[in-house]
């Protein structure tokens, strides 16, 4: 009997995992994105850090809050122009290649995650100010999953937010 302990201890703990795969909330389990910041950041920059502005789309990552504020920015937008977000926020660039980037905890706790990503580029692309190569997710627990509730970063060191970018365009 000592002799299948190993096994049985083993059986369990994968019986364990699977349960937890198993048991899943309905909305996690249908999400496209992966289940925690880190996962979902690295989802984001193997599309060449590039996030899907789709407004069918935006729930993939963003929190119903950022969704809502996006709409009533959208709605503002004339007929042919480009919409309140004119750039990638990503790569905070108008397409920037990205080389490779790292993926900084900053902030966390149960109900919000604070990730610094420093970009770099392929070679391409200058910046006048190192700041404008690292972006900032800010994320929430929402729906039980994580969702970004704003980025940041700046632009020739001037800063800006998604929030804050949307609220302006609504005005």
């Amino acid at each position: 009997m000592m002799g299948h302990a190993p096994v049985t201890r083993f059986a369990v703990a994968m019986l364990g995992v699977f349960a937890s795969l198993v048991v899943q909330p309905a909305a996690a389990a249908t999400h496209k994105t992966a289940a925690d910041p880190q996962a979902i950041v690295q989802v984001i920059y193997s599309r060449e850090g590039v996030l899907n502005l789709e407004p069918s789309d935006r729930h993939e990552f963003f929190s119903t809050g950022v969704v809502a504020l996006w709409a009533k920015a959208d709605a503002k937008t004339l007929e042919g122009d480009i919409g309140p977000i004119d750039f990638d926020l990503a790569s905070n660039s108008q397409g920037m290649a990205i080389a490779s980037h790292k993926v900084k905890t900053e902030h966390a706790d149960a109900t919000h995650v604070t990730l610094a990503v420093t970009l770099v580029s392929r070679g391409e692309f200058i910046r006048h100010s190192p700041a404008d190569n690292v972006v900032r997710y800010e994320f929430i627990r929402e729906g039980g999953r994580w969702v970004i509730d704003d980025m940041r970063s700046t632009v020739d060191g001037e800063p800006w937010t998604l929030r804050g970018l949307l609220e302006a365009a609504t005005h």
